[in-house]
């Protein structure tokens, strides 16, 4: 049979004592080697995760643990019903422990009857009449116990009870404030005079207490304290608290005891009730038990109700009792009747110094070793009345034994005091270097210091960007038995738990909790425990999930800055470009009217229309810039209206692809299609539009095609239900991080070494919002640079995904007016042109300078611009100024290998040159001595 795992879900103790209901169930889980996770909830009056229980219940089932043991009082599952509907889907044997609950198993201590023994203590021993009892927060069997335990002494009135409605807001978790409030109640507004309060908070209890104090009402004379809960709280309080002891490690093991049967296949009672006792102390008159103790000779007429046991490896309540021996060395009752006899304290002192040297107790198993004395000391007191040498040695060996007890409780609460001032030394420690540490790495380094100093083991999952449950989770860091494991990413994966978290034969504990920031889930954390002191690992996890989720913030504001910060970058690219796209034509516009208004006379025809030409051209593509622009900010105030018909696409393409092969005529280019034999039908678009994405797409191809032998291909396929149209190019390519990123505004590839990349980058943006508006998709792939591109377009056929509106009366094929055909075939033919341009090299030189002759009109000037009509203005300013001879180039390449072979006198160049910036090519020629002293001008359309 498989090791048994068992899930134990409560809420996070903020109170040591609960670690006592763990300890009950890792001394069951002990004894049938089987494995226990604690599902640690948060209290629901603190700061938690709302969906919480939810996220635990979903653990469990990924755990595949076998069973559960849930705390019944949660308020979540406080009642039988919700309890039900919480743990049935998960299939599995569950037991409330604290709390009864009908048709469930139940381990629990029955409030109703045993508040009967605060009352009855209070009434029998005190013989007051007048007792005030405090609600608890929420419904509690223990009100009806009080009610009714009182109405059968005849002492009920209901004017001594402060209820959760008297309370009302102050009804809260906030011990100070609710005592102050019920302090208010009985004394202010009922103006009640009780001789005894019962309380269930033993923190509230002593809260009561200082508030009496500060009324002048003291405790015990003039009103008596008593609670339920008999923990350190009542136990330290100024004035000790009686209190009725709550039995929870008795309870923890039950639980685990009877689901561990369950499991088994065993039939274990249903319902198992543990008897608490009352522990009296000072608030209720009462001397402290043990001093009681001293003066009672009656032979075992003391309570003889045991104590919890002791902790973990510590002497069992057998032993204390004197039922069982202990390493061969007897027991307590058998080494005190030895000592008697035979006269000899040592016999006993010895016996318990090896006690408390190999077995480990807390201060209340010390107490309780205490009280068995002070038992064994009345009896022999008692059988030594004829005897004063007899009790005289009782005397003298109880001492002894008591100066012992004392050192060892002294020793141990000083240990236990250093213990947390180190425990709290180390945690500040640790948090200020968590709190400091915005890095996941140094977050890690620092946790692996801290938990190898402690013996924890720990495992953090935490989501991958943009997740939201348990399949999103990845582990981040494992820490086992002092060293950071580093696993393969598949043992990362969340599905993997298992067998990351159980790795050993022998039972393991492990603590769950969920990394949380408000509202905000971020991860998972695992601890294997070196301390059963579970606040400190509470503790850790509510720090670590703010340090993590620091990190987090200051890795997102860093990306966001980077990406700010590229954005910044794109947007000077983009202002550059943009300047660049008004300012050339605007300056070719210009100067060529310049030009005109100043030279041109009424004969020179051909050189008036080669200037108009020029101007048309430059302003077209003004035009476009300044259109394409308009159309995104319609797009992005109100959107673009579609008017959309039947088309036949076949048809269609063919009369776009002939469109496209007439701007090419007389270049290298060869444009071919790959179209189905027959025609599509049943396919609906906005002709306009449609033909606005392939205008921007070829036109693109151009720009990254050799103008002398490139290709260009469009494909159509039918799909069924989609039709697919892809465009391809044997140009430059697109590198596989920028496939994505050219669909973004003002993104450009790099500029290839022999092109220039004139343009906003907002073409292939404004094709997919089209493309968006038309209920398609559009992408790009490229084998990578100098490989091609291909850009695929896949539209739905039909008409039903369109609106109303967008529908138009079928009419046949709605073409783009022809003007604006004419503008795109006028502005692809230039752009073609200027491509080819840039391969050539004009010298226009008619007068060289003869030898020692330097006229300066007759200087060679060197005009570098990848623009042919800017070197055109620039060549014939200066020669209407009487400048004769000119060498003009297109890119830097060119013009290092123009200066070596006519060496001029002067260069004017552009600075944005394709390949090459202007400031490069200025470098690398004043490197060599021979052109060291040209002098070199830039013009340019930058800033």
């Amino acid at each position: 049979m498989n090791k048994i795992r068992i899930g134990f879900l409560s809420e996070t103790s903020f109170f040591l004592h609960f670690n006592q209901l763990l300890e009950g169930i890792m001394q069951s889980a002990g004894q049938h080697n089987v494995d226990v996770v604690r599902l640690m909830t948060i209290h629901p009056n603190f700061v938690h995760h709302p969906d919480q229980m939810r996220l635990f219940i979903e653990l469990t089932g990924r755990l595949k643990l076998d069973g559960i043991v849930y705390l019944g009082w949660m308020p979540i599952v406080g009642e039988t019903a919700a309890a039900k509907t919480m743990f049935d889907p998960l299939g599995l044997p569950y037991v409330s422990l604290g709390k009864y609950h009908s048709e469930i198993p139940s381990v629990y201590q029955n409030g109703y009857k045993e508040i009967a023994k605060l009352i009855d203590h209070a009434l029998t021993v005190h013989g007051v009449r007048k007792i005030l009892f405090v609600h608890p927060i929420n419904a509690d069997d223990r009100i009806e116990g009080f009610r009714d335990y009182m109405k059968m002494k005849n002492l009920y009135d209901p004017k001594w009870e402060v209820t959760a409605a008297d309370l009302g807001a102050y009804n809260v978790y906030d011990m100070d404030i609710r005592a102050e409030k019920v302090l208010s109640v009985i004394y202010d507004r009922n103006k009640l005079d009780p001789d005894c309060i019962i309380d269930l908070y033993s923190h509230e209890a002593a809260m009561l207490v200082q508030g009496l104090k500060s009324r002048g009402l003291k405790v015990p004379e003039k009103v008596k304290i008593l609670c339920w809960e008999d923990v350190d709280t009542s136990r330290y309080c100024d004035i000790p608290i009686t209190a009725f002891y709550f039995p929870f490690r008795e309870l923890g093991f039950e639980a685990a005891e009877k689901l561990i049967a369950i499991i088994q296949g065993r039939n274990p009672p249903p319902v198992t009730e543990i008897a608490g006792r009352l522990v009296t102390r000072s608030s209720c008159g009462c001397h402290m038990h043990a001093l009681a103790l001293v003066g009672d000779e009656r032979t075992k007429s003391a309570e003889a109700v045991p104590p919890p046991a002791p902790s973990a490896g510590a002497t069992s309540r057998a032993e204390i009792r004197g039922d069982s021996g202990m390493d061969g060395c007897g027991s307590i009752d058998e080494n005190w009747r030895r000592a008697i006899s035979e006269g000899n304290d040592d016999v006993l002192i010895r016996y318990l110094e090896n006690c408390f040297y190999y077995r480990q107790f807390r201060v209340q198993d010390i107490h309780s070793i205490r009280d068995h004395l002070l038992r064994l000391r009345n009896e022999s007191r008692v059988q030594g009345r004829e005897h004063p040498a007899l009790r005289e040695k009782t005397e003298q060996l109880s001492l002894k034994a008591q100066l012992l007890i004392q050192d060892k409780v002294e020793q141990l609460s000083g240990k236990m005091n250093l213990g947390l001032l180190e425990q709290s030394w180390a945690n500040l420690n640790m948090n200020q270097f968590l709190a400091t540490s915005f890095k996941l790495d140094m977050i890690f380094n620092v946790l692996a210091t801290s938990l190898r100093r402690d013996g924890i083991n720990c495992y953090l999952y935490t989501f991958r960007e943009q997740g939201n449950n348990y399949d999103d989770l990845v582990l981040r860091f494992a820490f086992r038995e002092g060293t950071v494991l580093e696993l393969p990413e598949e043992m990362r994966e969340f599905g993997r738990l298992k067998e990351v978290l159980f790795w050993k034969e022998d039972r393991q504990l492990i603590f769950s909790h969920l990394l949380c920031v408000r509202n905000e889930w971020i991860g998972v954390a695992f601890y294997e425990p070196g301390q059963m002191n579970e606040r400190i690992y509470q503790d850790l996890s509510v720090q670590l999930a703010s340090s993590i989720k620091s990190a987090l913030v200051v890795k997102s504001l860093e990306t966001a800055n980077e990406k700010l910060a590229e954005l910044d970058n794109i947007k000077n690219d983009f202002i550059a470009n943009i300047t660049h796209d008004f300012r050339s034509p605007l300056m070719i516009i210009l100067n060529n009217t310049d030009l005109g208004l100043k030279y041109d006379g009424e004969a020179d025809i051909d050189v008036i229309r080669k200037r108009y030409r020029i101007i048309f051209e430059a302003s077209l593509k003004l035009k476009n810039t300044i259109d394409r622009l308009l159309d995104l900010a319609k797009m992005d105030s109100k959107g673009i209206a579609i008017h959309v018909c039947d088309i036949p696409l076949t048809l269609w393409l063919e009369n776009i692809v002939e469109f496209y092969r007439s701007a090419t005529i007389n270049t290298g280019i060869c444009i071919t299609t790959d179209f189905p034999p027959h025609e599509i039908k049943d396919f609906y678009s906005d002709p306009e539009k449609l033909e606005e994405v392939f205008n921007n797409i070829i036109s693109n191809a151009f720009k990254f095609i050799d103008p002398a032998c490139g290709t260009i291909q469009i494909a159509l396929r039918d799909l069924g239900e989609m039709v697919r149209i892809a465009v391809s190019d044997n140009g430059m390519g697109i590198p596989a991080s920028k496939l994505e990123a050219i669909f973004k505004r003002f993104e450009q590839i790099e500029r290839m070494e022999d092109r220039p990349l004139k343009g906003t980058g907002i073409g292939l943006a404004f094709s997919r919002q089209l493309i968006s508006y038309l209920h398609g998709e559009i992408w790009a792939e490229s084998d990578g640079p100098g490989k091609g591109a291909r850009f695929v377009i896949e539209l739905k056929k039909g008409k039903d995904h369109f609106t109303p509106e967008e529908l138009a009366p079928p009419a046949g094929v709605s073409l783009p007016g022809q003007v604006k055909r004419q503008e795109v075939h006028f502005r692809l033919r230039a752009d073609l042109a200027a491509n080819r341009e840039l391969m050539d090299v004009e010298a226009l030189v008619s007068h060289n300078n003869e030898d020692g002759e330097f006229d300066y009109l007759k200087a060679l000037i060197m005009i570098i611009d990848d623009n042919r009509a800017i070197r055109e203005i620039e060549r014939e300013y200066l020669e209407k100024s009487g400048y004769l001879n000119f060498i003009l180039v297109a890119d830097g390449k060119q013009g290092i290998e123009a200066a070596f072979s006519y060496h001029p006198d002067l260069i004017i160049c552009d600075y944005d040159l394709p390949g090459m910036k202007g400031d490069e090519l200025h470098d690398q020629l004043q490197r060599n001595p021979e052109f060291k002293k040209i002098p070199f001008i830039f013009l340019t359309a930058l800033d």
